[in-house]
């Protein structure tokens, strides 16, 4: 894995590689401290990321490459314009995920270039991209010739280009992927049915065979018959100049299936409401991935690495269920959301729990 992320990076003696990551964490075990080794460049690991003291380190040190991971990426874009970031050293960042409606945004203010990538702790570098060819911006790259890659139904049938289904990847060569869950057969078999590692994973190939991930499994809702991936929606949601940060969890519906919340983080003094956010979203997704919840949150719970703990979310639901539209009288539908979008203000006076017809 090393010597993929060298060659993808274009790293050699000479360059700096900056890893801000823990090395409990499969990036900082392998990207920072051995692609430096494997490339003879030098490396800088600090024990944590700090959104703050990033551009400061990078210039310190000099860097040439860094990894950013998880909720990284997205928290050095929504930061305010840093002058630092001009003229510093970074020639290219393993980023992932970097959306595809600020990759290229993202690019050109940072003055890098994204290598960008899918794999799991179990089955490695699954797809990759690289300095000399970039990936589409949104997609994780397309299948190393280590791995054989598909996406299948619930079935383990591949399903067509475009088409989102699991993740599941066996390997060409020997020992490049995992071979056991240690001291757990059972869970060995579950994740290996039909001669496949099923990665829990959901995602979908284009035209040109590269992948793109959609969700996790288990974080993928379904709310009245459809299917809802959340992290469109917050990438929907997160365009929004006073959301510093989003997360979407799908929550028990008394209809059966899920119903969609979205915990919120407001940039500093962004004066604005649930309303405002409702309306927001209803303007940049399906009616029926429009949240019915709505909690603002002075920040969300994140892993070592940056990674939202939606677990954490889920569970705070029941004991604070947040703003629900519905209670609000803004229960809308395929027929009237477009009159929503052009004036939300006549659905202020609504009764409290007025569901309208609601003919999805």
């Amino acid at each position: 894995m090393a010597e993929v992320y060298a060659s993808a990076l274009g790293i050699g003696p000479g360059d700096v590689f900056y890893g801000p990551l823990p090395m409990h964490h499969l990036s900082g075990t392998i990207v920072a401290p051995l692609v430096p080794l494997v490339a003879g460049a030098s490396t800088v690991v600090d024990p944590v990321f700090s959104v703050s003291r990033f551009w400061p380190r990078v210039h310190e040190v000099g860097a040439t490459h860094t990894v950013l991971v998880g909720g990284m990426p997205q928290m050095l874009w929504q930061r305010p314009v840093d002058e630092l970031e001009a003229g510093n050293p970074l020639r290219a960042a393993v980023a992932i995920p970097v959306p595809a409606e600020i990759h290229d945004a993202f690019e050109r203010r940072f003055g890098l270039t994204i290598v960008a990538g899918y794999g799991s702790s179990e089955a490695g570098q699954v797809t990759f991209s690289s300095v000399d060819e970039p990936v589409a911006p949104g997609t994780a790259g397309r299948p190393m010739p280590s791995h054989e890659v598909m996406v299948v139904d619930d079935g383990d049938t591949p399903v067509p280009a475009g088409e989102v289904g699991e993740i599941v990847v066996r390997p060409r060569r020997p020992h490049v992927m995992f071979e056991e869950y240690r001291g757990n057969p059972e869970a060995t078999v579950a994740a290996t049915r039909n001669l496949w590692f099923h990665t829990g994973d959901l995602g979908r190939f284009d035209g040109d065979g590269n992948l793109t991930f959609a969700d996790r499994k288990k974080d993928y809702l379904r709310r009245r018959g459809e299917n809802i991936s959340s992290f469109e929606v917050e990438t929907a949601m997160a365009t929004h100049p006073a959301v510093a940060e989003i997360a979407v969890v799908g929550v028990p519906s008394e209809l059966g299936e899920d119903e969609v919340k979205a915990y919120v983080v407001l940039r500093d003094g962004a004066p604005i409401g649930e309303v405002e956010l409702l309306h927001h979203a209803a303007r940049t997704m399906p009616h029926f991935a429009v949240p019915r919840y709505i909690s603002i949150l002075g920040s969300l719970p994140r892993s070592a690495v940056g990674r939202v703990q939606k677990f954490l979310l889920r569970d705070m639901h029941s004991s604070a269920p947040g703003w629900d539209r519905e209670q609000h009288g803004y229960s809308l539908n395929r027929h009237n959301i477009d009159e929503f979008i052009s004036d939300p203000g006549r659905f202020s006076n609504a009764a409290p729990g007025d569901r309208r017809a609601d003919t999805r």
